[in-house]
């Protein structure tokens, strides 16, 4: 039984209840890999990058809509200063829905709408895996052993949730290769949101301070 995104029955039910959509996830687990969530867990929504965060804010303009965007992750440099590696839409419904139950951004829609209901989870041996959200229920009689099985089954999503996987692959590739010359120090989360909520200046982005170190 292949995946079809039904959104008209569920009423676009991912897109409406964007905090929900975010299935359990152990967050503490970033800490091995040196990232800190910076909200509570249960204020997540879908995770943009620095591009996506930009587009979503640009199409909003165009459109009209008011949108609140805020910092989702970050990490910690060796003098204490707070790079955000991801943003988060801080709505409970998500302002580009329409009220047909359409996305009035389909076309530009971040990686992560596009490959959901797949999402890469962190399994309790510290490694990336696919997993299908049950949240969706529209996958819960569809049956996947492995991967060959998802790349049939979610024909549709499996391309975009590549994406996703080979994004947060290389931001994790280029946060080890700061870790290991020093720039980027492991701590505990309640203390790097304590940095983070008292850093006086701008803050800057990981592509930038990225760039700048290794430039």
């Amino acid at each position: 039984m292949m995946f079809v995104c039904r959104y008209k029955e569920c009423k676009a039910k991912c897109c409406r209840e964007l905090r929900s959509a975010i299935m359990s996830y152990d967050y503490s687990l970033d800490e091995k890999r040196h990232i800190h969530l910076l909200v509570p867990a249960n204020k997540a929504t879908i995770g943009l990058s620095l591009e996506e965060k930009e587009k979503l804010e640009e199409r909003a303009k165009e459109l009209g809509i008011k949108l609140i965007i805020n910092p989702l992750k970050a990490v910690i440099t060796k003098d204490d200063e707070p790079v955000i590696i991801k943003w988060f839409i801080d709505h409970d419904s998500c302002p580009f829905l329409k009220k047909d139950y359409s996305c009035s951004i389909y076309d530009d829609r971040p990686m992560i709408c596009r490959a959901f209901p797949l999402i890469p989870i962190i399994n309790d041996i510290n490694k990336r895996i696919i997993c299908k959200s049950d949240f969706c229920p529209h996958t819960k009689d569809i049956i996947v052993k492995d991967d060959a099985d998802y790349k049939t089954e979610f024909k549709e999503c499996y391309p975009s949730y590549s994406e996703v996987r080979n994004f947060n692959d290389d931001l994790e590739r280029k946060i080890k290769e700061l870790v290991n010359k020093g720039l980027i120090k492991r701590m505990q989360m309640r203390a790097a949101i304590r940095i983070f909520e008292n850093y006086g200046s701008r803050i800057k982005s990981f592509d930038e301070y990225y760039y700048e170190t290794v430039n």
